[in-house]
């Protein structure tokens, strides 16, 4: 949190009025951007070559639009924000390491959560996003 002025879409009637509330100066949180993000991964190596990966992403609540909670400018509206709640995706994978080859196998979302994503903060409540269902990632690469 800090003191700026946020930007919203504003559209503008026929005769030049703005037809959203405006955000004054003051104290305002960031839409879209989580409070708290725990990102965990462990791996173990089975052998020399092949091990397994566990993941984790844990994201604590986020609203989708600018809160405000008013100021001394008169024309200042408090604005309610729709909130995606607390969410978590975890990834699992294996891979095979030489001295010259690397092949991975990843399953991320194994648990196939549904995950919501804020598009763009600016135009708020209406920009929201079904994030990825489960998804598998082979890849390869040789080191010269």
């Amino acid at each position: 949190s800090g003191l700026f002025r946020a930007f919203t879409a504003e559209g503008y009637t026929y005769d030049g009025t703005v037809n959203v509330p405006a955000l004054a100066i003051g104290e305002a949180e960031s839409p879209g951007v989580p409070d708290h993000l725990i990102n965990l991964l462990a791996a173990y190596k089975l052998t020399d070559e092949f091990g397994i990966t566990l993941g984790a992403v844990v994201t604590s609540p986020m609203n989708l639009t600018y809160l405000h909670a008013g100021s001394d400018i008169p024309f200042a509206t408090p604005i309610t924000s729709a909130e995606i709640p607390w969410q978590y995706s975890l990834d699992a994978g294996m891979f095979y390491e030489t001295d010259k080859w690397a092949l991975r196998f990843n399953v991320l979302n194994f648990t196939d959560e549904e995950n919501f994503g804020a598009v763009n903060a600016i135009y708020g409540n209406a920009s929201v996003y079904n994030e990825l269902p489960r998804r598998y990632e082979l890849s390869a690469s040789y080191k010269f």
